[in-house]
């Protein structure tokens, strides 16, 4: 998984700011999977939602040093 973060992390760095469409994959845990470039990762923020709802995301950030990327929910 450390090395799918990373490859995560890099290919965002350069888009942070930007919001993209994802679907919840777990609600309970906050995980979603956006669909431009497939990233699956924890959002922030992430309220009343399902398993498979459709919701924005924004890059707030994307650090390949921790190889971390950090979504926060929009809509």
């Amino acid at each position: 998984r450390a090395v799918i973060d990373l490859i995560e992390a890099v290919s965002l760095q350069h888009r942070v700011g930007e919001i993209l469409e994802a679907e919840v994959v777990d609600a309970e845990s906050g995980i979603v999977q956006t669909f431009d470039s497939a990233i699956r990762s924890r959002a922030t923020q992430l309220r009343n939602v399902k398993d498979g709802d459709i919701i924005r995301v924004r890059i707030e950030r994307a650090d390949p040093t921790l190889r971390k990327v950090v979504l926060a929910a929009i809509s």
